[in-house]
């Protein structure tokens, strides 16, 4: 360590010089290396500040899909749903033109949606009902039934099995016309499994989160068939694709960019490296004839090399701290980018501790 020391103090212009190339090129790459983070944040926050949509819909244009309990499990156990609604189609009760609707969200039904400021709702009860699973249901006031009235459907033509609900919402005018019932889902769907009766969703509007690996939902999707069944899942990602895309691009061109800066560092770091030592083929000849093995003159020239790097590093740190701030400071790149520089150092200096002593000593100056 004495030796290294040394020789690094002494060549005062070498080390200078050295110093001064390597805190250049740190300077160069951390910056390089803060766009690539800064970049990556940027797809990250537009991720999180997007909002991507998907539905059900039916294998034929204005036909309601048909949802089996297993692709309804697969698509909201999935881990990429945000919110979902569903909706269950009791059509028992179609032939007298009256329909049942199980909802988990009345905003998802339209003819709903357009009256839900003008409902009149049975004290302690809003839309919110939609959500549990009392068996309430909301009824048109054509129907001319009352707040707390009770209606029976049949949950399958010709069955026994019936659904009872309170009325304890009234919308729309006193018209005829098709009558359409709305009950939470959550009692729908109960009364169909209490009585061991199958049942399908007849829609299902979605709302996705982990948008950057959104392609892994849509690869187990398509598994499950949901392309090319009874019903087809529909992603409103194209907005997201584009304004993403270029992110993508850029990030990957800077990455692909990468390896070769890093490998140029450690081709820069042999020739300073070699330029620098080259002069020092006479100290290593002697050195060598007092009987210092080649691999300690090597640790020796390799030791000033690695001390020249460090402090090059640290200094280009410094600067890229100063022009780009803390968040610009990535420990671990700093020590690659030492590591690729000390590297080509490291080649330069065991070629030169490998000089033929005799060539050396009796060459003319």
């Amino acid at each position: 360590m004495k030796l290294i020391w040394k020789n690094f103090s002494r060549n005062k212009n070498i080390t200078l010089a050295a110093v001064a190339a390597v805190a250049a090129m740190t300077l160069f790459l951390m910056l390089y290396m803060n766009s690539i983070r800064i970049y990556r944040q940027e797809l990250t926050n537009t991720y999180a500040a997007m909002t991507v949509e998907g539905w059900v819909d039916g294998n034929k244009k204005g036909r309601a899909p048909v949802i089996t309990q297993a692709e309804y499990t697969a698509i909201v156990d999935s881990g990429f749903i945000a919110e979902h609604s569903a909706r269950i189609t009791c059509s028992s009760l179609s032939s007298v033109g009256q329909w049942l609707y199980g909802l988990e969200d009345p905003r998802g039904e339209p003819n709903l949606a357009a009256e839900l400021s003008y409902l009149q709702w049975q004290e302690g009860f809003d839309a919110s009902l939609f959500g549990g699973d009392d068996p309430v249901c909301v009824a048109p006031r054509s129907t001319g039934l009352d707040l707390g009235d009770t209606v029976t459907f049949p949950l399958k033509r010709d069955s026994a099995e019936v659904l009872k609900l309170a009325v304890v919402g009234l919308y729309g005018g006193g018209g005829g016309g098709i009558q359409n019932f709305y009950c939470p889902l959550a009692s729908l769907r109960n009364a169909y499994q209490g009585a061991g009766l199958s049942f399908n969703y007849s829609g299902l509007d979605l709302i996705f989160t982990d948008l950057a690996n959104l392609e892994i939902f849509k690869t187990a999707m398509l598994e499950e068939g949901l392309h090319t069944g009874e019903a087809q899942l529909r992603i409103d990602d194209i907005t997201m694709q584009q304004t993403t895309g270029q992110l993508k691009q850029q990030i990957a061109l800077l990455e692909g960019l990468l390896p070769v800066l890093l490998v140029l560092v450690a081709a820069i770091g042999f020739g300073l490296s070699f330029l620098l030592l080259r002069g020092r083929k006479k100290e290593a000849a002697v050195l060598r004839s007092l009987g210092m093995r080649r691999s300690a003159v090597f640790t020796v020239l390799l030791g000033e090399t690695a001390l020249q790097a460090a402090i090059g590093c640290l200094l280009g740190c410094g600067l890229t701290l100063l022009l780009a701030g803390a968040t610009a400071f990535a420990p671990d790149q700093l020590l690659l980018l030492w590591a690729c520089d000390l590297l080509g150092g490291g080649v330069a200096a065991w070629k030169i501790s490998g000089v033929n002593v005799f060539n050396v000593m009796t060459a003319k100056e």
